[in-house]
């Protein structure tokens, strides 16, 4: 994936939405910027690499069935 296409579908992405990541499940997101995105597993909150979660497809919009 190159840069365009990575930024591209990162800005898909904005606080509150709700996601599925492939090993926490739903979550919500509660901030973010270009590097690192906060998201709120039930009780937990991670800290994640924003970049990677988009360029090796760990998360998705919780209302899309695919990326």
């Amino acid at each position: 994936m190159d840069l365009l296409e990575l930024r591209r579908r990162m800005a898909d992405y904005s606080p509150e939405d709700e996601v599925i990541h492939k090993e926490f499940d739903e979550g919500i997101i509660r901030c973010m910027d270009s590097k690192i995105i906060e998201i709120e597993f039930g009780e937990d909150v991670k800290q994640l690499n924003f970049e990677v979660l988009v360029q090796f497809n760990l998360i998705k919009p919780k209302n899309k069935h695919s990326l």
